[in-house]
């Protein structure tokens, strides 16, 4: 039941996001520095690339065919961002911290990879900015 509820939240969500982006008059200098955003958020709450780019694979080809975009750039940066992301899902934290030996520390290893996860996030945004434009 907890699956069948994420899965209804990241399509009701995906729904709204797509319809806020694609009135957006600003969408094509917009869109391409947060395709990076939306996978690593979706991989941050479901700890899987895959799981993310099923939900928002499809938003970002429509809104790159939208925007005069190769939608092929846009549904990369989404895997982008989810791969930067990976390193911060607490799923994989829970695991690297068994694995190493550090149990209970989750809060500190989580602390200094959010660091390196958002400077390369940025990273990934500004990249995919500038390879649309």
């Amino acid at each position: 039941m907890f699956s069948f509820s994420i899965c209804l939240y990241f399509y009701i969500l995906r729904n709204v996001f797509y319809f806020r982006i694609s009135i957006s008059k600003y969408r094509k200098k917009i869109f391409p520095l947060l395709s990076p955003i939306l996978g690593w958020i979706g991989v941050f709450l479901t700890g899987s690339v895959v799981n993310s780019g099923s939900l928002f694979a499809g938003l970002q080809s429509i809104t790159a065919s939208q925007i005069g975009v190769d939608p092929t750039l846009l549904v990369a940066a989404n895997i982008t961002g989810g791969a930067i992301a990976k390193m911060i899902s607490p799923q994989s934290i829970a695991v690297a911290a068994a694995a190493v030996g550090l149990v209970n520390k989750d809060s500190e290893i989580f602390k200094e990879t959010i660091k390196w996860s958002i400077i390369l996030l940025i990273f990934a945004g500004i990249l995919n900015l500038i390879l649309t434009h």
